[in-house]
């Protein structure tokens, strides 16, 4: 298996172990976050208030809901935004996680990448079906996203994933949801998406 593939591996199993990851305590947020309070350039969208995010390290931007947990650096993710628990029997939180990638070791074009993914989630998700895949764009570059549900355990989940290819960088972003939840969060989540830029 080459680098690549390994890399997307990686990926393709970060992205359904974040979902289930036991809860803990986040007091440190660095200075990249922009502050602590809702930023001037807050906006309500049904009621929720978003906030800033701002990463100078990786040249990332995005706004998501003030309720939402944030831990960053968490198993290679930049970030990762965890929903409120709903209760002590909520053993799952739904999230969204942010991945910046070097692929100057073996460079390879959004296509190319594509395809690997694919190969990715048929060999390590149990009972993967991609619903579906297309080319978007995301923060005004061309970009390619998959719908795909598969089961984690006894857990049946979802996933939407956006990314983005620019030089030798990949940028993923990745909505990980129990089936029946994915919906109910799904209007947030796609907030989170169209607020993603990079900066310089």
């Amino acid at each position: 298996m080459n680098q690549i593939a390994k890399l997307l591996r990686a990926i393709v199993l970060l992205a359904i172990i974040t979902g289930s990851l036991p809860l803990f305590s986040t007091e440190k947020l660095n200075k990249r976050l922009l502050n602590n309070e809702p930023s001037a350039q807050t906006t309500k969208t049904h009621k929720i208030v978003y906030k800033n995010y701002i990463n100078q390290d990786f040249g990332i931007q995005l706004s998501y809901p003030e309720s939402y947990e944030l831990k960053e650096d968490l198993m290679g993710t930049v970030v990762v935004f965890f929903t409120e628990q709903k209760n002590s029997s909520d053993l799952f939180q739904e999230n969204l996680n942010v991945m910046v990638q070097d692929l100057s070791a073996q460079p390879m074009t959004l296509a190319e990448y594509t395809d690997l993914s694919r190969e990715q989630i048929k060999l390590i998700v149990t009972d993967s079906k991609i619903l579906s895949s297309k080319k978007i764009t995301l923060a005004g570059n061309p970009a390619y996203e998959f719908v795909y549900t598969g089961k984690q355990g006894q857990i049946d989940l979802k996933w939407k994933q956006k990314y983005t290819i620019i030089g030798d960088t990949a940028y993923l972003l990745t909505y990980t949801s129990e089936i029946d939840e994915f919906d109910n969060y799904l209007d947030a989540f796609n907030q989170i998406f169209a607020s993603f830029k990079l900066i310089d």
